[in-house]
């Protein structure tokens, strides 16, 4: 018996096609013809993940692991203590994430089985996680043919940013969702109102909430974090970004479906009124975000007194406006050099190859111009990326240290991209310039 079938045993193949009720039966089948519980069978299973989960743990240091069974299911979950919570914490590191099941949780019936009517409670957080600007996507034991006219009919085509339809393992199609999206487990809720399905997915995706519906709607009701208006626009810039990745893979010449695109960025400098949106980048954003102190951290220096300055990007072109999607904070040391305390630039910029583009632009703003630039650059599991965009722009590493460096001449020797129009504004920029 192996792991790695999605919890399905030679013979079990057909468990994942099967509705609720057809999952208890195989279950009782299953306790007859093998003379063992089935809670014994998921603890073999179980065991055998968390073998494998410390066989691929970093530098080869086991993750603790916990198995705990679910109260009148027989179900033991595999979790990692560093990684997920026990059943009846609700944690999640940052909700970016929800990725439904659709049989028996957003609908109160089996597609399959001709019911179409969607589940009242589950349709409520449907519209807050919109409201929200929490993406939303939908993994479907169901044939992939059935699923576009139901979705039509229930007013939710445009609601999922990735929908899986296959009879495959669901996990192999919620990893497929998060790859897709590039989105950390840490960062996302499945919702399945089946306690087998949860337990399946927790055990082999580590991380990741797994959720009943009643759950998430009790996140959601304890949850008060305050939406700045590029927050609840969220889910849209994401379908209009695959719009243009859909335009640029079809493009004869990919440099002119860019020019095409009119890139408009706009550096300027900080303002009071960006307090909430600057915040939400430095804690939400991992991959492309320095590092070197925490968010609260980051956000508490904002409006500290002194030279310091702090420098905000948007970015707008024919599909959409991005919005406010980067910020850097410079403290000079009196020297001719700026300190980088705090960078982060939305990931969504990678996709397009601004992300260059956005540095220069921030770093070339009148208001933080220094002879040299220095930072300190914290590796962690997301924000390699980061250190490559800083290496593209010229930054070095000072031997033995975790600081980068670039000189000054060095950046303004840099060629930014003819497509990439930036407009500088502020206090210091006697009127508005491009560059």
């Amino acid at each position: 018996m192996s792991a790695s079938r999605d919890w399905q045993s030679p013979g079990d193949s057909t468990a994942y096609q099967q509705s609720r009720s057809e999952k208890s039966t195989l279950c009782s089948r299953m306790q007859q013809s093998r003379g063992m519980s089935f809670t014994s069978e998921v603890v073999l299973l179980s065991c055998l993940e968390s073998e494998r989960l410390r066989k691929s743990s970093k530098n080869g240091v086991p993750r603790p692991v916990l198995l705990f069974s679910t109260p009148g299911t027989g179900l033991v979950k595999c979790q990692t203590t560093a990684r997920n919570s026990l059943r009846g914490e609700i944690t999640v590191r940052i909700l970016k994430l929800v990725i439904w099941d659709l049989d028996e949780t957003l609908l109160s019936g089996i597609l399959a089985e001709g019911d179409k009517e969607a589940n009242p409670q589950a349709e409520r957080c449907l519209a807050e996680l919109e409201e929200h600007g929490v993406l939303q996507a939908l993994a479907t034991q169901n044939q992939p043919e059935m699923i576009p006219p139901a979705l039509e009919l229930l007013g939710w085509s445009d609601l999922f940013v990735q929908v899986i339809a296959s009879m495959g393992p669901k996990a192999r199609k919620v990893k497929t969702i998060l790859e897709a999206l590039d989105i950390s487990p840490l960062d996302t809720a499945f919702v399945d109102e089946d306690p087998f399905e949860r337990g399946a997915i927790a055990a082999q995706i580590p991380g990741i909430a797994t959720w009943s519906v009643s759950e998430l709607e009790a996140f959601l009701a304890g949850d008060t974090t305050i939406v700045t208006k590029e927050g609840q626009r969220r889910a849209r810039m994401y379908r209009e970004q695959q719009v243009r990745e859909r335009d640029g893979s079809r493009a004869v010449d990919y440099v002119t479906f860019l020019h095409s695109c009119n890139v408009q960025l706009t550096i300027r400098s900080y303002v009071l009124a960006d307090a909430l949106r600057v915040g939400e980048l430095l804690r939400r954003t991992h991959r492309m975000n320095l590092g070197a102190i925490s968010a609260e951290e980051a956000i508490a220096r904002l409006n500290q007194p002194g030279e310091h300055q702090v420098i905000v990007a948007e970015m707008r072109d024919i599909y959409g406006d991005m919005g406010r999607c980067g910020v850097i904070h410079l403290r000079p040391n009196g020297s001719g050099e700026g300190l980088i305390e705090s960078l982060a630039i939305s990931c969504r910029t990678r996709a397009r190859g601004l992300s260059l583009a956005m540095l220069v632009g921030l770093l070339r703003h009148p208001d933080a111009k220094f002879q040299r630039y220095r930072c300190r650059y914290i590796a962690n599991d997301a924000n390699r990326p980061l250190r490559m965009l800083l290496m593209a722009a010229g930054f070095r590493p000072r031997r033995g240290t975790d600081w980068l460096t670039l000189e000054g001449e060095d950046l303004e020797r840099l060629e930014l991209p003819a497509w990439a129009h930036l407009e500088y504004q502020g206090a210091s920029v006697p009127q508005a310039r491009s560059g």
